[in-house]
């Protein structure tokens, strides 16, 4: 049995025009120090606030936490941060919920994001993300796995895709 551990949702917010991105961790200094390195040297994931951080400089960007959870696995970590990025008006990462048709299945579905990014393998929900962003680039194991969790064909799944 894993030990409890706990959780933290963040936001980096963007004072200048009030976005977010929302993120966990169990390690809030470790995690602000990776996301403005990333930054700053222009390599961050996120196109969209790598692109604001360009143009309204580190000193209008805020690192905070937001909460924080008792976990007892790491399961339980997507589903507090889909929550607290569910609930914000215009955050940074929606493009993730909005426009991945994998993601909406699941959700009419009622299938977790965490859950069927275990079972596609990932080990951990920002890779599962980026990658169901370009799904053509997706394996194709990974691919037939997220099919199977979803109840779909390969066929079914890679004819939503296009």
């Amino acid at each position: 049995m894993r030990k409890e551990s706990i959780l933290y949702i963040y936001k980096i917010t963007n004072k200048a025009n009030g976005r977010v991105y929302v993120g966990a961790t169990e390690d809030c200094e470790t995690r602000e120090y990776t996301h403005f390195s990333l930054l700053k040297s222009g390599k961050h994931h996120n196109t969209p606030l790598q692109s604001d951080f360009n143009s309204y400089r580190e000193s209008n960007f805020e690192f905070h936490v937001v909460s924080s959870h008792a976990i007892k696995d790491k399961h339980s970590k997507g589903n507090f941060e889909e929550d607290a990025i569910q609930n914000e008006i215009n955050p940074y990462n929606t493009s993730l919920f909005c426009k991945s048709p994998i993601v909406r299945i699941a959700k009419i579905k009622g299938i977790s994001i965490t859950a069927l990014s275990k079972k596609a393998g990932y080990t951990h929900i920002n890779s599962f993300y980026r990658a169901i962003k370009c799904p053509d680039t997706m394996a194709i194991g990974k691919l037939f796995k997220i099919a199977d969790v979803l109840g779909m064909t390969i066929c079914e799944l890679t004819e939503i895709l296009k």
